[in-house]
C-alpha cells in the first residue's frame, strides 16, 4: 500500500499510471470504508460526502481505461458504470450492504492490479536477464571470432 499522507506532488508525478491507478483504487477503498463507518454512527452528511467522492473516482478510472487493451478495457467500463450506479444507489438509500458489494469489488479488482504490476516488473527483470545473456552472447562469440583470426594468423 501506497502511503499518501505524506505523498508530494512532485512525487506524483514521477509516478507511473499503474501506481497512480493502484493509488485511485486506495483512495475508493477508504472512501468507502469511510462512508459505511459514517452510515453506522447515522452521519449520513459525511455519508453523502464519502460516497460522492467514490463515484468521483470510479469516474476517473474509468476516463483511464486504455481500450487499446482490448475485451478488458471494455470489461473494466461495464464493471465501473455499474460499480458508479450502485454507489448512487448506495448514497440515495444510505445502504451498508451495497457500499459492502461495491468494496468487494474494488478489493477484487485492486488486488488483480497488484499481482499484475508484480508480474509485469518481474517479467521486466526477467527480460533484462535475457538481454544481459544475450549481450554477454554476442560478447563471447566476438572474442572466439577473434581468436579464431588470432589463430589463422599464426599458421
Amino acid at each position: 500500500m501506497i502511503n499518501t499522507s505524506t505523498l508530494t506532488k512532485e512525487e506524483l508525478y514521477k509516478m507511473k499510471p499503474e501506481e497512480i491507478t493502484l493509488l485511485l483504487y486506495q483512495a475508493l477503498t477508504k472512501n468507502i470504508e469511510d462512508s459505511i463507518q459514517a452510515i453506522k454512527r447515522k452521519d449520513f452528511g459525511k455519508a453523502n460526502q464519502k460516497l460522492q467522492r467514490s463515484n468521483e473516482i470510479v469516474e476517473r478510472l474509468g476516463v483511464g481505461i486504455n481500450y487499446e487493451a482490448g475485451v478488458i478495457a471494455d470489461q473494466l467500463h461495464v464493471l465501473y458504470n455499474y460499480m458508479s450506479d450502485k454507489l448512487f444507489q448506495a448514497n440515495v438509500r444510505k445502504d451498508i450492504e451495497t457500499c459492502e458489494e461495491v468494496l468487494k469489488i474494488t478489493n477484487r479488482i485492486a488486488d488483480g492490479w497488484i499481482q499484475s504490476m508484480a508480474s509485469h516488473k518481474s517479467g521486466s527483470k526477467l527480460n533484462q536477464a535475457i538481454k544481459k545473456k544475450s549481450s554477454y552472447e554476442e560478447q563471447l562469440d566476438f572474442n572466439m571470432e577473434n581468436d579464431k583470426a588470432g589463430y589463422k594468423k599464426s599458421i
